[in-house]
C-alpha cells in the first residue's frame, strides 16, 4: 500500500514568503500562474491510499476520489460515493485512517526554551 498526504488551506501555511517552489519574481515562469492561484485559493488538503487494485484520494473540503484501477487504470470513472462502491470507500477510509492515527506528529508552537540537545556524531555523548 502506497500513502500520501498534501495541500494546504492558506498561502500561509505553505511558506512566509508565498510559493516555496516559484521565483515569484518571474511572472512568465512556466509555474507561476499555478503558484498565484494556489496562494489565493490554497491547495486542498488530501490524503490518499494506494495498493495494487484502487485508489482512494480523500478531500475534506473538496472532491473526494475512488479508483478501480484493474478496470479503470487512467482513473477515468470516480466511483466516490456510489452505493456499489461504499464497502470498499469504508474499508479503504478505515485504512487510510489508521495510517493517519499511526503516523501523525504535532509540530510544536513555539521553541522550547532549553533548545535542542547537542548531537555528538560519535554516539559518546
Amino acid at each position: 500500500v502506497v500513502r500520501a498526504e498534501g495541500g494546504f488551506s492558506s498561502w500561509r501555511d505553505l511558506h512566509p514568503g508565498g510559493s516555496d517552489h516559484v521565483d515569484m519574481g518571474n511572472p512568465r515562469g512556466m509555474y507561476y500562474p499555478r503558484a498565484v492561484e494556489e496562494m489565493a485559493e490554497g491547495s486542498p488538503k488530501w490524503v490518499m491510499a494506494r495498493n495494487l487494485t484502487h485508489k482512494l484520494v480523500y478531500r475534506p473540503r473538496g472532491v473526494s476520489e475512488l479508483y478501480d484501477l484493474a478496470s479503470d487504470p487512467r482513473e477515468l470513472d470516480n466511483l466516490w460515493g456510489k452505493p456499489s462502491a461504499a464497502p470498499l470507500q469504508g474499508a479503504m477510509e478505515r485504512e487510510l485512517l489508521g495510517w493517519l492515527v499511526e503516523t501523525a506528529d504535532v509540530t510544536p508552537i513555539r521553541m522550547d526554551p532549553r533548545r535542542t540537545p547537542k548531537w555528538d556524531p560519535s554516539g559518546r555523548g
